[in-house]
């Protein structure tokens, strides 16, 4: 059964459109989902960072996740994370965004490896 207090991860830009892809995590576990799947190449944890900081790094798939496209902790991608702590983020609760390359292939597989991580659609 789904809870409105579930942490959800949707691609928020026209899937398979664009340069570039944005994936949108948001609850509360939003940050912990996203430290499973995104490693910043400063070799700091992503919680180290302050609130709206753009930080580049690999997108992997996460640890103990049996993934047909990937071994874990394999690169899916590089990008940016952002991360928004509530209650100073647009909805209010601790949100993060991926950017990744677009297209359909990477997209799909940034938004499965936060599903394997740990949020729901």
């Amino acid at each position: 059964m789904y809870s409105p207090f579930d942490t959800i991860a949707a691609v928020s830009t026209p899937f398979g459109k664009g340069g570039v892809a944005v994936i949108r995590l948001s609850g509360p576990e939003a940050l912990t989902v996203a430290e499973r799947v995104f490693r910043p190449r400063s070799g700091k944890a992503l919680s180290d960072y302050p609130a709206r900081y753009a930080v580049w790094g690999d997108i992997v798939v996460p640890e103990g996740a049996d993934a047909s496209f990937g071994t874990p902790g394999e690169v899916l991608d590089d990008g940016i994370c952002t991360v928004f702590r509530g209650p100073g983020s647009y909805t209010g609760e601790d949100t993060a965004e991926l950017s990744c390359h677009g297209g359909v292939l990477v997209t799909r597989n940034v938004l499965t490896a936060c599903l394997l991580a740990g949020a729901r659609q």
